[in-house]
């Protein structure tokens, strides 16, 4: 009987969009594609409260994932970013992901 009385009240938790929001999926300021020089590459997601977690060698990133602190990522040599959205009480977003290109290597900033 508890139980039941329990899955009622998730429910209607659920119903009300108090607890199962989920986080927005991470977006990229630049567009996936290719490009002749190396790219600067920002991360954002639109819940405000999230914390973001990316790879930057197309692996699916987890809560074990480098925290994107806001500082943006160098893409240098062709790539795939992924990133990872989560907050507390609410479900992880869907995993965001960006593929790049760049036509010649490069190895250092000074390059850039």
């Amino acid at each position: 009987m508890k139980l039941r009385y329990l899955l009622a009240f998730a429910f209607l938790f659920c119903a009300s969009r108090l607890l199962c929001q989920t986080v927005a999926t991470p977006t990229f300021a630049v567009t996936a594609g290719s490009y002749s020089t190396p790219q600067v590459v920002a991360l954002a997601d639109a819940t405000p409260i999230s914390t973001l977690y990316y790879t930057v060698d197309g692996s699916t990133p987890t809560t074990s994932s480098a925290i994107y602190l806001g500082v943006p990522v160098y893409v240098f040599y062709s790539q795939t970013l992924k990133a990872l959205g989560t907050a507390a009480g609410m479900t992880n977003s869907a995993i965001g992901s960006s593929s790049y290109t760049i036509a010649q290597q490069f190895t250092d900033r000074k390059s850039v």
